[in-house]
């Protein structure tokens, strides 16, 4: 949302994609989802903010997220038993 409100107001120019939906559905296995749109902008506002600078950071960048929001749902998992 942020990105695309600077693309609006001509702030900032849009990051060249590293990658898209495709290339993160074969290779980690994900369907169309609202989750992968929400990857994918996270991974331009890192791009935007310098954190990622070529495909493969991108993938880093993916593969920790993927981690990351695993890990998430795991402990979400585990609290609503108790």
């Amino acid at each position: 949302y942020v990105l695309e409100e600077r693309f609006k107001k001509g702030s900032a120019t849009r990051p060249v994609k590293l990658l898209d939906g495709n290339d993160v559905m074969t290779i980690f296995g994900m369907k169309p989802s609202p989750a992968l749109g929400g990857l994918l902008e996270g991974l331009r506002e890192a791009q935007v903010a310098g954190e990622v600078t070529n495909k493969e950071e991108a993938l880093d960048w993916v593969k920790q997220s993927l981690t990351n929001q695993q890990d998430n749902s795991h402990h979400v998992r585990i609290d609503q038993c108790q």
